[in-house]
């Protein structure tokens, strides 16, 4: 019968739109956790960078540590901004939908 399909229809399309509710939240979620991993990394690169000067200071004739603590900088930063890229990718995508 025509009723019974209706409600069959709305069933369906009220359990689909929990799971949509369910999907939404956990993509925050995803993007809450992508945030918090950021903000950490920006947190290390800020620590490194704040111990570079005493370290290039007391670290002169090891010169070669001070490059490779330049490249950790980098990567870590490279790192953190492509995560950024990515929060904001999924920020986008959530306020489309």
């Amino acid at each position: 019968s025509l009723d019974g399909r209706l409600e069959s229809f709305d069933a369906t399309a009220g359990s689909l739109d929990e799971h949509l509710v369910g999907l939404s939240a956990s993509m925050e979620s995803i993007v809450g956790s992508f945030e918090s991993v950021a903000r950490s990394l920006e947190k290390l690169a800020a620590t490194l960078s704040y111990l570079d000067t005493p370290l290039k200071l007391a670290t002169t004739p090891l010169r070669p540590v001070q490059s490779v603590l330049d490249v950790v900088v980098n990567e870590i930063t490279s790192v953190r901004d492509l995560y950024q890229q990515v929060v904001e990718e999924a920020r986008k995508t959530l306020a489309e939908d």
